[in-house]
């Protein structure tokens, strides 16, 4: 299943189910950054997150 949020705060609570994150749960965040083109990793127990400036990676 998708889910779209228009934010998301990197936590360890899932904010769709309320509930810790588990390892079923992958993000994938589009940006206005200028700090990178991509980046993977987890931050502040989030889930696995995959984000991509959209201002940095054209393509």
């Amino acid at each position: 299943m998708i889910y779209r949020l228009d934010r998301l705060v990197e936590s360890d609570v899932n904010p769709i189910t309320g509930h810790a994150y588990d390892n079923s749960w992958i993000i994938l965040m589009t940006t206005d950054s200028f700090d990178y083109q991509q980046m993977c990793g987890s931050s502040n127990g989030c889930a696995y997150t995959i984000k991509i400036s959209c201002n940095q990676y054209k393509n």
